[in-house]
């Protein structure tokens, strides 16, 4: 039955939904910018194909032309099914749009063979046959352009990212760690991201020891990553090299297609904060070490040819640099930051990235901001609830000779109903 079912899966996705899968794509992205120029880029090749097959000069189709496409069915449909059958047999998936869809190259020619036999079949003898072959290449230029950019976004994504950690993370100590369960990115793997990493911390490392390695806590979990508990041995062979550490040395990151990049841990972005999330990150959190992080070192050098030039400072810029000086103990500089980014205009997509600013601010005596931001964050209603009362109970603690705090901290608790 599961040899049947990917058979007719194989033979949907690949051989036929992949001809036309463009429209359903832009059909989601309609007020896109480079969904507008996708549907015009194939509207202009169908019109121009169409025009010039229409003038061209076709031998009348014969008798043998409908059993010449019944046969080309046939081995099209042949063709797929064994070009399914490597992936098939390995348990690996078949989706489009995803980095699973490089599958669908051993399927290529019989898809090809199939879509031909359709058509011949179906309009030997009919003048739409132009048509639908125009159609069809028109659709698959689309396919390409809307493609290309999905690319080009991934790619400036990535160096987005890139960036992120060395503002972030200007070193860390060898045989880390890292953990995550998803970085916002469509085409980019965790080993992909392992190795721009190492070129980035250590690019001068000497085989066969690799430094650093990032797996998904989720993919890789009871493989790789053996479970999410400490004192447990991962090994990565990567190509010629390996990489060999521990669950006990650590760091668990998380970053959306939204978000900046955050270093969680079990004080500052711990499970409170994440309790919507995936259960994959939140026991990774407990593991989570940023003292592995020199946070003294140098912003990491990155060749502009792979990373491209260093980003404009916008948000992300100042968070990331506010989180690293919170790591110090630096209240005075993440408040500064703060102050900075609003001045210039910025502000988070996600009001979680409030939280660092609005302690700084209780420790700078700009109360009146801590309040502002906490009201913010909580009517949000993106930002846990539990997670501020989390924040303003340990502010408590922490300043616990000091009245203003303490009155201001017990206000908001009431306010946002914490409880004890």
């Amino acid at each position: 039955m599961q040899v049947l079912k990917a058979g007719l899966e194989a033979i949907y996705k690949a051989g036929l939904y992949a001809w036309v899968q463009i429209l359903p794509l832009a059909a989601r992205t309609i007020s896109a910018p480079s969904t507008w120029g996708t549907l015009g880029l194939i509207l202009a090749v169908f019109g121009l194909l169409a025009f010039y097959l229409s003038r061209l000069t076709f031998p009348v189709a014969q008798t043998g032309s409908r059993a010449w496409g019944q046969q080309a069915i046939l081995v099209g449909l042949v063709g797929v099914l064994l070009g399914r059958l490597p992936s098939w047999a390995v348990g690996l998936p078949l989706t489009l749009q995803s980095s699973f869809d490089r599958f669908t190259v051993s399927m290529m020619i019989g898809a090809c063979l199939l879509a031909a036999g359709l058509i011949e079949w179906l309009f030997a003898k009919s003048r739409y046959r132009i048509l639908v072959i125009a159609m069809l290449v028109a659709l698959g230029v689309g396919q390409q352009f809307f493609n290309a950019n999905i690319f080009r976004r991934d790619w400036a994504r990535q160096q987005e990212i890139y960036w992120q950690f060395a503002w972030r993370i200007p070193a860390m100590k060898p045989n880390t760690l890292l953990l995550t369960n998803y970085v916002g990115i469509d085409y980019e793997t965790d080993f992909s991201f392992t190795a721009a990493l190492n070129w980035m911390y250590a690019p001068d490392f000497k085989p066969p020891q690799l430094p650093y390695a990032m797996m998904y806590s989720q993919e890789r979990l009871g493989g790789k990553l053996p479970a999410l508990d400490p004192g447990l041995t991962v090994s990565l062979p990567y190509r010629t090299v390996a990489f060999h550490g521990s669950t006990s040395q650590a760091i668990v990151f998380y970053v959306s297609s939204t978000s900046c990049l955050r270093v969680l841990d079990p004080v500052y972005a711990n499970k409170e904060l994440y309790e919507r999330y995936p259960d994959a990150l939140k026991q990774a959190i407990d593991l989570s070490d940023p003292s592995l992080i020199r946070a003294n070192a140098s912003t990491p050098a990155l060749p502009k040819a792979v990373f491209g030039v260093e980003p404009a400072h916008t948000w992300c810029y100042y968070y990331e640099r506010a989180e690293l000086a919170r790591q110090q103990g630096n209240w005075d500089k993440v408040a500064k930051l703060g102050e900075e980014a609003q001045a210039l205009g910025y502000k988070p997509q996600d009001p979680t990235e409030w939280l660092p600013f609005i302690e700084a601010y209780t420790y700078t005596g700009n109360l009146q901001e801590a309040e502002r931001l906490s009201k913010l964050s909580w009517d949000s209603n993106v930002v846990p609830r539990k997670a501020l009362c989390s924040l303003w109970k340990r502010i408590a603690r922490n300043r616990e000779d000091q009245q203003h705090i303490q009155a201001l901290s017990e206000k908001l608790q009431s306010e946002f109903s914490c409880g004890g």
